[in-house]
């Protein structure tokens, strides 16, 4: 049996800027995708439990950059990999937004 795609929704509070908390235990891969909102970058974060201190900026493997997705005007998805190791994660970006942001994340479990 092939893997099943699982979408689930975070959003971002007017005049917020992080995410509420995504559950994705056992995915492998998915994607994200933006609504429009104010230009902004987006950090993913992750924890291992949901306990709002335990979350940190996801970096490469290598430790050398943050992930970081730089979402302008207009609607925008991206492919995320490597999410085995993630069982929580959640968005923030460095511009509070002037509306209520609800972004779509699709997993394959």
């Amino acid at each position: 049996m092939g893997a099943r795609l699982q979408e689930q929704y975070v959003t971002i509070a007017q005049s917020a800027t992080v995410s509420s908390i995504l559950s994705i235990k056992h995915a492998k891969e998915g994607f994200i995708s933006a609504p429009s909102v104010n230009s902004c970058l987006l950090h993913m974060q992750a924890s291992f439990d949901t306990t709002s201190a335990n979350f940190h900026q996801v970096t490469s493997p290598d430790g050398s950059t943050k992930w970081t997705w730089h979402v302008e005007n207009g609607n925008k998805t991206i492919p995320i990999t490597g999410l085995e190791q993630f069982p929580y994660l959640r968005f923030e970006t460095d511009v509070s937004q002037t509306d209520v942001r609800t972004f779509t994340i699709g997993v394959k479990l």
